[in-house]
């Protein structure tokens, strides 16, 4: 094999492997998704969702390539479980609701919005535990002073 040969041999090996590793994102990000018992709302049931202010929301901001977002997704779910009647916990696809995307400013993936009594008091962007989204919670839309130790402060804008 020619050194040419050789190169072109590698480059197709690694744009297979990323292909491949996009491939499983999307799919474990699809599979997961259809499992989730989070809500997916759009632009419309995100209104009437704000409209009720009896319990806040958080709603998590993602797109179906990002892998970020595939990672956080089952630690939002399990956030969900834990927190199950005291917040609300939501979903919505940033590609199919762009409006509301630019309108919320989110221009990174994942974002999760702490949303109170129908104005966002807090956001976190990247990927965060499911034990950091329920402190973090508890603490910004709860009032509840958790024991458990400190969230990271890095991973979280104040609004």
């Amino acid at each position: 094999l020619s050194m040419r040969n050789i190169f072109l041999l590698l480059l197709c090996l690694n744009n297979a492997r990323s292909f491949i590793g996009n491939l499983l994102l999307r799919t474990n990000h699809e599979k997961h998704s259809k499992s989730l018992k989070v809500k997916e709302i759009t632009s419309d049931e995100f209104e009437i969702e704000l409209a009720d202010n009896s319990t806040p929301i958080l709603l998590d901001v993602y797109a179906t390539w990002c892998g970020p977002c595939a990672l956080l997704a089952p630690e939002f779910e399990k956030a969900s479980q834990e927190l199950k009647g005291q917040v609300k916990f939501l979903k919505m696809d940033s590609d199919k609701e762009e409006d509301l995307s630019t309108a919320l400013h989110v221009y990174g993936l994942p974002t999760v919005l702490f949303i109170k009594n129908g104005k966002e008091i807090f956001r976190a962007e990247g990927v965060i535990h499911s034990e950091d989204i329920v402190e973090m919670a508890k603490t910004k839309l709860l009032g509840i002073d958790s024991s458990k130790g400190k969230v990271d402060d890095s991973l979280t804008q104040e609004k």
